[in-house]
């Protein structure tokens, strides 16, 4: 949620950043996927955010958020869809001074 003041006319207007969509899946697709409907939600989202995470569209603290995972189980994911971490020098120099022995 972002907020924005305007002071002059002690105003506070409300901006709500929250987006819903809907994502139509044919009935055949559907049939062809075998997955109970509360899993596959579960399984677009977590594969909507690594796409987007290594596309670079999104940081992995975003895209942990958005699945609800810790760093652990995100990298976990990562590993298991066999997406590699983008570095940037920002992120990498990070890395390297959490874990000296890299």
């Amino acid at each position: 949620m972002v907020a924005d003041r305007n002071l002059a006319a002690g105003l506070m207007f409300i901006i709500n950043t929250h987006v819903s969509f809907t994502i139509e899946i044919p009935d055949s697709a559907l049939a062809g996927m075998h997955l109970p409907p509360e899993e596959l939600r579960v399984e677009l989202k977590r594969d909507l955010a690594v796409v987007l995470y290594a596309r670079g569209a999104l940081p992995i603290g975003k895209a942990m958020e958005f699945v609800g995972l810790n760093r652990r189980d995100f990298e976990r994911l990562l590993k298991e869809r066999q997406v590699r971490r983008p570095f940037d020098e920002t992120e990498l120099a990070r890395e390297l001074n959490d874990n000296p022995s890299v």
